[in-house]
């Protein structure tokens, strides 16, 4: 499963945050089906077009989502971990709760609940995308592997994933690389 970790300029937002904004959206009487999809898209990465995409037939019987991307991306399949059983209330209801859901409305929550990210893509602020590159640097800084982060986001290609790990722990593993890289060519040679 995904974590997330603390909020600040080109860090990632912590789970401990997340789970408090989301409380406070209960607490605000948000809609649960916003509460939700927020919450999957900050433990999946997936985009607003993959919430806005969601039917209740992408939720199979055992309760995972199947999150079907744009972009040429390959789909996302997991298992929710805030609320599995609203899932498969979900389901089962036969109901689509997610027709509702706009672009508008998911970025002005972002905004409202301050689930942005400050400068995290040169001089632009993260909105929605600051779920994605949360996704992404976390499963990048456990592994330090960018092909596992790229998988995570559901990325055909690695360039497309650099643009969501920040630039200086892309440059850290870079170099690491190269000294890897040049020391195995140095005993071949």
């Amino acid at each position: 499963m995904l974590s997330w970790k603390s909020l600040s300029k080109n860090i990632m937002i912590d789970e401990k945050t997340i789970e408090c904004k989301l409380q406070m959206m209960r607490n605000r009487n948000v809609d649960e089906v916003l509460i939700h999809s927020i919450a999957l898209m900050f433990q999946s990465g997936c985009r607003v077009s993959s919430i806005l995409g969601l039917s209740p037939a992408d939720i199979t019987a055992n309760g995972r989502v199947i999150l079907r991307q744009g972009k040429g991306s390959n789909p996302l399949i997991l298992v929710p971990s805030f609320e599995p059983q609203w899932w498969l209330d979900c389901r089962t209801s036969g109901f689509n709760p997610f027709y509702y859901l706009n672009y508008m409305r998911i970025y002005r929550t972002f905004k409202d609940y301050a689930l942005t990210m400050a400068d995290s893509f040169g001089s632009k602020n993260a909105v929605t995308a600051s779920a994605r590159k949360t996704a992404a640097q976390d499963v990048f800084e456990d592994t330090k592997d960018i092909e596992i982060a790229r998988q995570t986001l559901g990325h055909k290609r690695t360039s497309s994933t650099e643009y969501y790990v920040t630039s200086e722990k892309m440059a850290t593993t870079q170099k690491t690389t190269k000294k890897r890289t040049s020391n195995v060519k140095g005993k071949k040679a």
